[in-house]
């Protein structure tokens, strides 16, 4: 694989524990960002999507290397909709991803997702 087509695999697992099952529908969306960009829109270097229903949810996303930094600092953020769009869960901060100029597989494991009050 050439550098110019490289890819690097951020995976893991994202929960809530309150007792609430999300209806057939609902979305889970996972953002890799870099905090060094902070809150524009080049912050956002991957963004999967994933039509989901009874969690936990288990997600992977995959970044082009190009789009890495030498001691880049990155963070997760993963939120889930209901059907119309409506949020639900959020992580409620960035999660840290530490991210080797070799890796090619990263794994965060579960990540905490916070109930947001309709």
């Amino acid at each position: 694989m050439s550098e110019s087509t490289a890819q690097v695999r951020v995976q893991g697992e994202a929960v809530y524990f309150e007792k609430i099952l999300m209806p057939a529908g609902s979305q889970l969306r996972v953002q890799l960002l870099d905090n060094q960009l902070a809150d524009t829109q080049q912050a956002v270097l991957a963004e999967q999507v994933f039509t989901v229903g009874a969690g936990p949810y288990e997600f992977a996303i995959d970044v082009p290397r190009a789009q890495l930094r030498d001691g880049g600092r990155y963070g997760l953020h993963a939120s889930v909709s209901m059907p119309d769009g409506e949020l639900r869960f959020v992580t409620d901060t960035r999660v840290p991803v530490e991210i080797g100029s070799n890796a090619l597989d990263v794994h965060v494991g579960r990540i905490r997702l916070h109930h947001v009050q309709p």
